[in-house]
């Protein structure tokens, strides 16, 4: 049970990275597009 607890953890840190880089290629994405000056 122990082992399913940190599996759990683990999906969850990798799903919060996950939506950081996808936040990240969506910014990057816009501004090659033009919508976002920086």
């Amino acid at each position: 049970m122990r082992q399913f607890e940190q599996y759990i953890d683990n999906i969850e840190q990798n799903v919060v990275i996950w939506k950081i880089l996808g936040a990240q290629l969506h910014f990057i994405i816009r501004v090659q597009e033009g919508d976002v000056f920086i």
